[in-house]
């Protein structure tokens, strides 16, 4: 999983394996929810990546020599994301 965040500190590791339940998790520790008792029950939260006492980072542009049109215009490859 990558986590883009700007209280993600900055050049962080994590070697925590997370699953499609860790946000979930997060969701309801953050604030105090109940659980579903689905994926969430086995799944680590992704609170541990975030700090919320840093000031957060400011957004940093990636540059590129691609105007905005390419990446709206641009057609699907039809291939999966993943092949895996």
């Amino acid at each position: 999983m990558i986590v883009i965040s700007p209280y993600a500190p900055e050049g962080v590791v994590s070697h925590t394996q997370y699953e499609f339940g860790s946000i979930l998790k997060y969701i309801e520790n953050n604030w105090n929810l109940g659980s579903l008792h689905t994926t969430d029950q086995r799944a680590t939260s992704i609170g541990n990546v975030l700090n919320y006492n840093q000031q957060p980072r400011s957004f940093t542009p990636i540059p590129t020599h691609l105007s905005i049109d390419f990446f709206i215009h641009e057609t699907p490859s039809r291939f999966p994301a993943d092949p895996e």
